[in-house]
C-alpha cells in the first residue's frame, strides 16, 4: 500500500511497486482493510505498506494506533528521510536529529509507547542488511515495523565520493540499473560497441547501493582511485 510523499513515484514506472495511492495516512487503514479482505476470503498473504516520517506526524499515528494490537501478517515501512521533502524540505519532529532544530523525536520510542513491540530500524544504504530485515518482517504475524533513517540527500546535500562503473569489468548485466537510481544509465564508451553501466559523477551522492548489486564488482567508489570515471 502506497502513501501520499515523494516515495509516491513508487506506484510509477520503472517501480510500479505500490498498489495504492490515495491520502496521506491512507496506507495504514488501506492495509488493515486489505488485511481483513484477505482474511474473509481465506487467503494467507504478507502485506507491506509505506510511510514517511511527515506523513506519519501529519496523520499516521492514529492509524499506527489501530494497528497496534492486529493479528494479521502487517509490516510497514516508515521511510525517515528526516523532512517533508514533497513539499519543499520543511523540516519534521527528527530532523533535530542531524541538529537542524532544537526539537527532536525518537519515531522507535513513540510506536512503542503505542504499544507495537516490533520495531526495527535499519540503514537502507546497508542494502542486505535491511533486505534481510524487511523479508523477516514479512515473515512474523502481527505488525512489524521498519524504519529506514537516510536523510534526503537533496534536502540535507549529501555528497560522499561517486561511484564508477569499471568498463573493462562491467558485464552489462543491468543489476544496477534495477536499483532505479537518477544517475545510472547505459551508454557506449568510446571504443566499444556495446553499452555498459554508466554514473552521472555530478548526480551520484555516494550511497553505494549499486556498488553493492553488482555481481561482480564493477562499481567502485572513486576516493578510492582518485576523481575521474572509468
Amino acid at each position: 500500500m502506497g502513501d501520499i510523499g515523494c516515495y509516491s513515484l513508487g506506484i510509477l514506472p520503472p517501480f510500479e511497486v505500490l498498489k495504492t495511492n490515495i491520502s496521506m495516512g491512507a496506507s495504514l487503514g488501506i492495509i488493515k482493510g486489505m488485511a481483513m479482505a484477505h482474511e474473509a476470503a481465506n487467503m494467507a498473504k504478507p502485506l507491506v505498506s509505506v510511510i514517511g516520517d511527515g506523513t506519519l506526524f501529519h496523520s499516521g499515528l492514529s492509524g499506527f494506533a489501530d494497528l497496534a494490537t492486529t493479528k494479521h501478517n502487517i509490516t510497514v515501512i516508515v521511510l525517515d528521510n528526516r523532512t517533508t521533502a514533497m513539499t519543499g524540505g520543511q523540516p519534521t519532529p527528527t530532523t533535530g536529529e542531524l541538529g537542524e532544530e532544537p526539537h527532536t523525536t525518537n519515531i522507535a520510542a513513540v510506536l512503542m509507547s503505542l504499544g507495537i513491540g516490533d520495531v526495527t530500524v535499519a540503514d537502507q544504504f546497508d542494502y542486505s542488511s535491511t533486505k534481510t530485515v524487511i523479508s523477516e518482517a514479512m515473515k512474523r504475524d502481527g505488525l512489524s515495523v521498519v524504519i529506514v533513517t537516510r536523510p534526503c540527500a537533496l534536502n540535507f546535500r549529501i555528497r560522499e565520493p561517486h561511484f564508477y562503473v569499471d568498463r573493462e569489468i562491467c558485464i552489462s548485466c543491468r543489476a544496477c540499473i534495477g536499483v532505479n537510481c537518477p544517475p545510472i544509465s547505459m551508454q557506449v564508451y568510446e571504443g566499444q560497441s556495446k553499452k555498459n553501466s554508466y554514473i552521472n559523477p555530478h548526480m551520484c551522492v555516494g550511497c553505494s547501493v549499486c556498488s553493492q548489486v553488482c555481481p561482480v564488482k564493477a562499481i567502485k567508489c572513486s576516493a578510492v582511485r582518485g576523481e575521474g570515471q572509468a
